[in-house]
This record gives C-alpha cells, structure tokens and sequence, in this order.
C-alpha cells in the first residue's frame, strides 16, 4: 500500500506539524546525519538524497507517522525517530530543554497540519 492511504487509514492525515532535532548525543553516529525512507520501513535502504536528510544537530519539521516515525513536510518522506533503540529525533522544545540551546533551523517558521499533499 502506498504510505499517504496507510497514514489516512491509520487517523495520521490530521497530524499537527511539529519541529524535531536530529540528536546524536546518545548515539554517537559517525554518519553526518539520518537519511529519508519513502517508507515506514527501518530495513529498506535509506534514499541517498543529500539535501533530503536531516543533519545533526538541525531542525526538520514534519508530523508523527505511526510508530517511531516522522513524515517530513517539505518532502513528505520518512526519518525514523528512534535507530538501535536510540531516540534519534527528539521534539525541539524538549531538546532546548535539554541542551539550553537553540538548534541550527533548516525548518522554515511556518507550522501547520500536515495534509496529504
């Protein structure tokens, strides 16, 4: 099935837009940063589109998925928010919280419902 009708079918197509924080702290990757699914599939090979990722330590704004999943407004691709066990994507407000610092933005200042586009 097509990812937008399983997130409809699911009650997801009303999400509210939020910001997330790629957060590498715990993890401690030696990758740039997550890299997009077209899926909800943590075993299918990520898309190796570099401007379509989200790098450590910056902003990307999108809507919960499903479980343990981000749908990316921009592009409406999927970032998982947990990897090895390890939340990897952490709401921005909660990561301010944390680090008592604001994250480098590469969300636009915009919110809004995420809609099937």
């Amino acid at each position: 099935a097509e990812p937008e009708k399983e997130l409809a079918s699911a009650g997801y197509e009303d999400a509210q837009e939020e910001e997330f924080v790629a957060d590498n702290s715990i993890l401690r990757a030696v990758t740039a940063g997550l890299l997009p699914r077209d899926n909800m599939r943590m075993e299918e090979h990520p898309l190796h589109y570099k401007s379509f990722g989200v790098r450590w330590g910056h902003s990307v704004r999108g809507c919960r998925s499903g479980d343990g999943w981000i749908r990316m407004s921009e592009t409406n691709l999927f970032l998982p928010t947990h990897v090895q066990g390890t939340q990897v994507l952490v709401p921005k407000d909660v990561w301010l919280a944390r680090q008592g610092a604001a994250p480098h933005s590469d969300a636009d200042a915009q919110g809004g419902a995420c809609a099937d586009a």
